[in-house]
């Protein structure tokens, strides 16, 4: 089904963002520039921390922790 709207000029495969394993499809049957915003903010990477402040504090202690043990194991060797 996808393929023939795809041959039509209906639907286009829309680029894969990083994390996804299926490929997603969109229809053109809306307007051009919803269209071209929509593909623009797909491509954008994500800000760090920005969707959940819990997540980056958690990444913040863990390579603070990282840092020390790599210093504590520096000074073993």
């Amino acid at each position: 089904q996808l393929e023939r709207l795809i041959r039509r000029g209906l639907a286009v495969l829309v680029p894969r963002q990083s994390g996804q394993r299926e490929d997603r499809y969109m229809h053109l049957l809306g307007d051009p520039q919803d269209r071209q915003e929509l593909l623009a903010t797909r491509q954008q990477p994500p800000e760090r921390g920005a969707a959940n402040p819990v997540a980056s504090q958690r990444i913040d202690e863990l390579e603070a922790r990282v840092a020390a043990l790599e210093e504590r194991l520096a000074r073993l060797e």
